[in-house]
């Protein structure tokens, strides 16, 4: 039995606070990704990071279920396509879609991928459907 998650993204005083550390400490973790439980990136080339905390990865990894409702048994759903926009992955996780292209450019989210088109200089996205509800266990 998996627990079921009702929230989407933990704070990351949440989860400072649950693990006994200062936030600071949990986005040097995250950022260097010693701590596999989210990403955090620069946005627009902003110097304040901006972070996903998932609950899954959360638990998965400390054994800590924040936002616990009924528990259920994991099983695998159906996906009405194989991929997803950028649109629709930064809306269920409630981020903007710049954190989720620079994702996928930099590689911390696994999910997807980028692909820079050399001639024109621009980025093609590809976000699967599964990995998707694998990382957010959100279903599009």
């Amino acid at each position: 039995m998996y627990p079921y998650f009702s929230g989407n993204n933990i704070p990351v005083t949440t989860v400072a606070e649950l693990m006994q550390k200062s936030p600071l400490y949990i986005r040097h973790l995250i950022s260097k990704n010693i701590l596999q439980i989210g990403a955090g990136y620069h946005v627009n080339g902003d110097y304040k990071n901006d972070y996903y905390i998932s609950p899954y990865l959360f638990w998965k990894n400390t054994g800590i279920v924040v936002n616990q409702g009924d528990t259920f048994e994991k099983t695998m759903p159906v996906f009405s396509k194989t991929s997803i926009t950028i649109d629709e992955a930064a809306n269920a996780m409630k981020k903007q879609q710049e954190f989720i292209r620079a994702g996928l450019r930099e590689r911390r989210l696994p999910f997807g991928f980028a692909a820079k088109n050399e001639a024109s200089g621009r980025y093609n996205y590809y976000i699967s459907a599964y990995q998707f509800w694998e990382y957010t266990g959100f279903v599009i």
